[in-house]
Order: structure tokens, then C-alpha cells, then sequence
């Protein structure tokens, strides 16, 4: 049931079935990857949190002034 990625030309002639199961896949290995990177950032949260927050925590140390001007 599940067909690997292959390469689609511009030249390439797919019938309507073709295109919708070449999309399907595609679909779902882009799901797959966002369900991945969701783990890894839920995982990780507070890492990712922490590198968000330096350059407020930065501004902070420096007396909160704003850092454009």
C-alpha cells in the first residue's frame, strides 16, 4: 500500500489516481516529520525556552533599556 518518494518530472504523465496517491504520500511523510520535530521541541522545551529567552534576559542585565536604541 505505501510506495516510496520517487522523482516526478515536468515531463512526467500521471493520471488523476497517480497524482493523489504521490500527494497522500507526501502528506503524510510531512506530517510525520511535524510529529517528530513537535517530540523533539516538547522534549527539549525548556533548552528552547531558554535560547528564546537570552536576548530578553540580556536586555534585563542591562538595565532595562531597550537594545535599538
Amino acid at each position: 500500500m505505501a510506495t516510496a518518494l520517487r522523482h516526478v518530472g515536468h515531463e512526467d504523465r500521471l493520471s488523476l489516481v497517480e497524482h493523489l496517491t504521490e500527494l497522500r504520500v507526501r502528506i503524510v511523510v510531512c506530517l510525520v516529520a511535524f510529529i517528530a520535530a513537535t517530540g523533539v521541541c516538547m522534549w527539549q522545551n525548556h533548552q528552547v525556552l531558554s535560547i528564546l529567552n537570552r536576548p530578553l534576559d540580556q536586555t534585563v542585565d542591562h538595565g532595562n533599556k531597550d537594545p535599538l536604541v
